[in-house]
């Protein structure tokens, strides 16, 4: 994890940098900011705060801080790789409907719709079973 600090806190910021030495990076070539303020224009930012909206509530420890690092980059790394499915299911989908059908089965026939759904259940389904067999 390369992780960036930006705090308008000063004893919050050196916290951090405390507990994160060996993760931190500039803000350019960091996973992921954390900031006590909501930070305009970045994606990826973890927020410190009091109130219940925070994706680390204060006061934290050095260890619920890693948790909640641990949990919110798992969760980046599952959002990513169902983007990455995503793309390939539309790609399987553009490649599944020949351009030479006739224009009934490429505007969306019901039995298109049923094929592709199920070519995306068996894929899923497999993607599943593999993952779980990956772990054990």
């Amino acid at each position: 994890m390369r992780i960036a600090v930006q705090c308008s806190s000063v004893l919050l910021q050196k916290s951090l940098e405390t507990f994160l030495v060996g993760h931190l990076v500039s803000m350019n070539k960091c996973d992921f900011i954390i900031s006590d303020e909501k930070l305009v224009g970045y994606e990826n930012v973890l927020r410190v705060g009091s109130d219940s909206e925070a994706d680390i509530v204060k006061p934290f420890s050095k260890s619920q801080l890693f948790l909640a690092l641990e949990r919110h980059y798992a969760l980046r790394q599952k959002a990513n790789q169902a983007q990455e499915l995503l793309e390939e299911i539309e790609e399987e989908e553009d490649a599944f409907v020949a351009p030479t059908e006739n224009a009934s089965a490429s505007s969306g026939s019901l039995e298109t719709k049923i094929e592709r759904l199920t070519a995306h259940y068996v894929k899923s389904v497999l993607a599943i079973v593999k993952e779980h067999y990956e772990r054990a």
